[in-house]
């Protein structure tokens, strides 16, 4: 092989790789001006690899959008005033399969529904809007999402104060 063939198909290799996502990225933007917002997901079980790398390869690796999560933590209770049974799995978005009313004896059960999209706000716009940068969070970590930046917005949670002070006689705090 000459040396003139292998250096113009490693330098056909680098134009794919390079300059197709950024003409791809340029025609997509202009056909898509302004801030774009499109839902992520993360519930899907059923090739959740293939769904991940699909979305992680369009939003991420050509079109350089960033994730953003909202999380708001709020009793059951305050959801629909109806408490979810502590054996089902309630789908954010979707009703549980048995409820029983907040009249009843219902435990105050804790929910956080968890909604994600991809944005390609700037990162100084997502940071001034609450938003932090996270790492390591459950569903958006390992290899497939190495450098996918994710910022994370939590609401409702609260911090408990606890007293130092234990009354000697019960053990119990003041």
């Amino acid at each position: 092989m000459n040396v003139m063939t292998i250096l113009l198909g490693i330098l056909g290799l680098v134009m794919l790789v390079v300059f197709v996502p950024v003409l791809i990225r340029w025609i997509y933007y202009a056909k898509h001006p302004g801030e774009l917002r499109t839902p992520h997901d993360y519930t899907i079980q059923d090739g959740k690899f293939y769904t991940d790398f699909k979305e992680v390869l369009w939003f991420r690796r050509i079109l350089k959008q960033k994730l953003v999560v909202n999380m708001h933590y709020q009793l059951a209770e305050q959801v629909n005033n109806e408490a979810a049974e502590s054996t089902d799995i309630v789908v954010p978005g979707q009703e549980p399969l048995y409820v029983r009313r907040a009249e009843t004896t219902a435990k105050e059960e804790q929910q956080c529904p968890r909604q994600e999209f991809w944005t390609n706000r700037k990162t100084k716009d997502i940071l001034n809007a609450g938003y932090l940068p996270v790492t390591g969070m459950p569903r958006v970590s390992g290899l497939l999402w190495a450098g996918v930046p994710v910022y994370v917005s939590i609401t409702g949670a609260y911090k408990f104060e606890i007293c130092d002070d234990i009354n000697p006689k019960t053990g119990m705090y003041v």
